[in-house]
């Protein structure tokens, strides 16, 4: 979409047309576009003074240390240009102090565009030095256990708590989540266990908190009472600009090995003080540690939780196969009746005036300036899509199709692929193993 401004939280383009922003900004936008636009002012005003002088550090850059140092409780903090730089610094990082390479991340997680820790499509490297695990499964931790002398860490993606992992559209069947407060509960016991196994077996323990302060003001520290080793932060916390930021102790962010003076983890970037970042960065913590945010942050979230019952009741009235859940400002949609279809419903939102920003995954969040009456809002909107997904025959009352049908329809184009490449591997790329490959289905 092409957005010529915000009002309140809608975005309104070149048209004229207003959506109701449901998006998040991909998770930059947790305080709501007008907190933004005055953290951004902070920005400008400072660059205003500077101009790009990097290199040197303004004062507010200590203030900025101070302020993170006292709310994740490390000792020290390195700042980069994204979530993905620092992902990358804080595994750095961890493989020069351990003197290990691999790294243990959990299924469907993401952590950034790196191909070192990236997930499957996307990326084309195979990467033998990034174990992925199953979460919340007693196996992972015993794997932990017998593996530790090969780990340099172990990533997790604290929003992961949430429960919406199976809300994705991509699905056949109906996705059997519950997300909200008894998924929180069940992640805190998780991280618990798994904070033991990486303290016992020596393995650093790195929270990507990139989402930052979706969490609420504490993050997943204060959340669910559980401190990792290091902390990767970004987004919101820039003010609106690019950011990254690796939270930790001394043992873990020294960039030199005491014991070797010529061995030195250079982990370093031209921006990472520059100014306009620093100054909206700092509008943004002081706000964050302010008197008001706790209860700012808890109001949304009083609101969401009546906002659920209001919307799903709702659309139980209208007999729509469909539900709303959330946490905080994160929120999803639950698909109650099976469908192949469901992907389509997205283009149904966006027709009836709601703006999204992931296709598919079923993530979308709020942001604090959420009123009742935006929810409100979102509801009828929701609503909306529904009757006319409905209308439209998209939750088919009939058969669904055979096992043998879609096993050709997903499997097929797959076996045909690697059936060819195999052939081309053995010298056999001709019309004669072209053909060969499609007789394979």
């Amino acid at each position: 979409m092409a957005i010529e401004r915000s009002e309140g939280n809608d975005l309104v383009d070149l048209q004229g047309n207003r959506f109701l922003d449901a998006s998040g900004s991909y998770g930059v936008n947790c305080f709501g576009f007008t907190r933004f636009k005055e953290f951004m002012l902070k920005g400008h005003e400072l660059s205003q003074q500077l101009g790009p002088c990097l290199g040197p550090m303004h004062p507010v850059v200590k203030e900025n240390i101070e302020m993170l140092l006292k709310i994740y409780r490390k000792e020290e903090v390195s700042f980069h240009m994204s979530g993905t730089e620092a992902i990358m610094c804080a595994v750095q990082q961890a493989r020069f102090h351990t003197q290990r390479q691999m790294v243990a991340v959990f299924k469907g997680a993401y952590h950034g565009w790196w191909d070192g820790v990236m997930q499957g499509a996307g990326n084309e490297r195979f990467n033998s030095d990034c174990l992925i695990l199953e979460d919340k499964v007693p196996q992972s931790l015993e794997l932990l256990r017998v593996r530790a002398s090969e780990i340099a860490c172990v990533i997790v993606n604290p929003i992961t708590g949430f429960g919406w992992g199976g809300a994705a559209t991509a699905g056949l069947s109906q996705p059997k989540i519950s997300p909200g407060e008894e998924s929180i509960d069940r992640f805190r016991t998780w991280l618990g266990q798994l904070r033991e196994t990486c303290t016992k077996s020596g393995i650093p323990l790195i929270f990507d908190e990139t989402w930052a302060f979706q969490l609420g003001p504490g993050g997943a520290q204060e959340l669910y009472g559980v401190e990792p080793d290091l902390v990767v932060l970004g987004k919101s916390i820039g003010g609106g600009h690019a950011t990254g930021i690796v939270c930790g102790p001394t043992r873990l962010m020294e960039r030199r090995d005491p014991a070797r003076p010529m061995r030195v983890s250079f982990c370093v970037g031209t921006f990472k003080g520059n100014p306009v970042v620093m100054g909206a960065m700092n509008a943004v913590l002081k706000w964050v540690t302010s008197p008001e945010a706790p209860a700012v942050f808890n109001g949304l979230r009083d609101r969401v939780a009546r906002w659920v019952q209001k919307s799903n009741k709702a659309l139980s009235d209208q007999s729509l196969p469909i539900k709303v859940a959330a946490y905080r400002n994160t929120w999803c949609i639950l698909y109650e009746q099976p469908s192949p279809y469901h992907f389509l419903f997205q283009y149904y939102l966006r027709d009836a005036g709601v703006q999204m920003a992931w296709v598919g995954t079923g993530k979308m969040l709020l942001n604090l300036e959420y009123s009742e009456e935006d929810l409100e809002r979102l509801t009828s909107l929701i609503l909306k899509a529904a009757k006319a997904f409905q209308a439209d025959g998209w939750w088919y009352q009939g058969t669904m199709p055979g096992i043998g049908y879609l096993a050709n329809l997903i499997v097929g184009p797959s076996l045909r692929f690697h059936f060819g490449s195999l052939l081309m591997l053995l010298g056999g790329a001709s019309p004669a193993a072209g053909a060969a490959a499609e007789k394979l289905t």
